[in-house]
This record gives structure tokens, sequence and C-alpha cells, in this order.
């Protein structure tokens, strides 16, 4: 469309998805002397394209007003779509002090005003991010909405942290499972670890896993990470095999039980209830066995 009609339906995600390729390489490929965003064709067709166009005299290759400087070398051309037949009006301070002036939300060069106009004017109504309408009825409109990206979004439609699958404060507890969460329209994770001992990022009975992913809590509001009592953690030789927790080869986790009786005649040389080297040490008691995997009982 052109970007001085108001009433086109170019959206944000339009615009990045065409700003590709010669959109976004540093390089004026069609010698306007616009480059990747701002050139007029990028915002329009997705590609420098075009060229020079008559249409504006900051992009018509023109020394419009006799300075010596023609369209983007023209310190007068905020813009290729600056169309003051002088050149030498930029456009209204009110897009560069930092300051809301029309109360839409979005500042300066973040206001598509600004980018169509040259002034901040008011709400473009044919954008849901710019329009002044609590659009999803979140009770966030516009700039203050977490699905405005960009004043040029068609949508204010987003899924709440607390309800999107996602550990967004990375602290390891997901939606409504995570203590920030009070319900699924809570919009936001964002309070990270908190001061449960289950929720505070430590390892805090040391056994090499931390808050959710630790056996001992069940949830993040959980007081104690302390695992619970299984064959595989409580320091017995449950089996019998001489081997105990998690130096036997059945234990592969401290939340394990045994599901065998012992010794497997079958496995390795340190596991098997055989004195192999004839030492008269079995498995765990002979010294050449470090672990119950070793094939090898000599000394």
């Amino acid at each position: 469309r052109d970007v001085g009609d108001p009433g086109g339906d170019i959206t944000w995600d339009v615009v990045e998805e065409l700003r590709a390729g010669d959109c976004a390489n540093g390089t004026d490929e069609d010698g306007d002397g616009w480059t990747d965003a701002d050139d007029l064709d990028c915002l329009t067709e997705g590609a420098e394209i075009g060229g020079f166009d008559t249409r504006f005299e900051c992009n018509d290759g023109t020394d419009n007003d006799g300075d010596g400087d023609t369209d983007a070398d023209d310190a007068e051309c905020w813009a290729p779509w600056d169309d003051d037949e002088n050149e030498d009006i930029g456009p209204d301070v009110n897009c560069s002090d930092d300051t809301d002036n029309d109360g839409d939300g979005w500042v300066d060069g973040d206001d598509p005003d600004c980018a169509v106009s040259g002034t901040e004017s008011g709400f473009m109504f044919m954008f849901a991010c710019n329009n002044g309408f609590d659009e999803d009825t979140d009770g966030f409109t516009d700039s203050e909405d977490p699905g405005c990206s960009s004043p040029f979004d068609s949508s204010e439609e987003h899924t709440a942290d607390c309800a999107d699958g996602e550990d967004n404060d990375g602290d390891g507890w997901t939606d409504l499972d995570d203590p920030d969460c009070t319900s699924e329209l809570d919009l936001t994770e964002d309070g990270g670890f908190g001061t449960s001992v289950c929720n505070d990022g430590e390892d805090n009975d040391g056994d090499g896993v931390i808050d959710a992913d630790d056996p001992g809590c069940e949830s993040a509001t959980d007081s104690d990470e302390t695992d619970p009592s299984t064959e595989c953690n409580d320091g017995e030789d449950n089996d019998g095999d001489g081997w105990t927790d998690l130096d036997d080869p059945i234990c592969t986790s401290v939340v394990v039980e045994l599901e065998d009786d012992g010794t497997d005649p079958d496995g390795p040389a340190c596991n098997d209830g055989i004195d192999n080297d004839f030492d008269g040490e079995t498995d765990a008691e002979d010294p050449g066995c470090s672990s119950a995997d070793d094939d090898n009982e000599v000394d």
C-alpha cells in the first residue's frame, strides 16, 4: 500500500516477514540512497526494487531545494516518503522528543504516526495495537498489552504465560504449578525463584538435582527437598549382594526400588556371588573389585 494511505492493511508481522533477503543485508540494491528497512520498497514490496519514486521529493533523484544534496543525502529528508516541496522541513519535533505527545502509548519512532505522516497525531484505528481499545479484554490496551509487540500488530490476542505450557521464568515450574501463577488468566510468570526450598534454585539436600527436578519436591511450595526413602538411598545393602545404594547396579537413581534379590550369577565377576580369583574374597569384599560392574576380581 501507499504508506501515506492510512486505509491499508499491512501488519507488522507482514513487514517483518518481507524484510528479508535484500532488505536486511546493509546494501542499497536499487541505488535510491535508502537501504533495507529505511527504503520505502522494503515497507511496501519486501525488496529494494523500485529505485526512485517521483511521488516523493525525497526519493525522486532530484535536488528539489537546490542545496546540493539529493534525497537520502539531504539532511532535511527524514524518510523516502517525505514529500515536502522544498526538502527543508523534517518530521515534527514531537517525533524526536521522547514524549508520547498523542497519548497512544507509542513514542517517537515507535509511533506509526511518525512513520506515516511525520507527526504524532493520534490513534491509527486500522491497527488493533494502536486503536485505544482493549481488543482481547484482558485489561490491557495497545502498548501495555503483552500481545502487542508493535503498534502495527493486527491483534492483541496472546496466550497468558500461566496457560501456555512453558516455563517462562525458568524456575522449573510451569503454569499453575508455578507459585507465581494463581490463575490461568495471570499474564506472566515473572517471579522466577522464590523463597521456598523447592523453588530457590539451590540443591538443598545435595543430591545433585534442584527444585522441580528433585524427587523430593512434589510442588514448588515444599519446604524440604529430601528425597523420599527408598532402598536405593537408605544406606543399607537390602539385597545382600555386598553393594549398597547407588554402588549397586540395580540402583540407577535414588528413587528406584530394588527389583532383584541379590547377586547375578550371569553378571559381572564382581557381582556374581562367586570367588572368581580363588582368593577367599567375593564380589564387594574382594580387593580386586572397585565396583559391581567390574568383570575381573583379580587383585
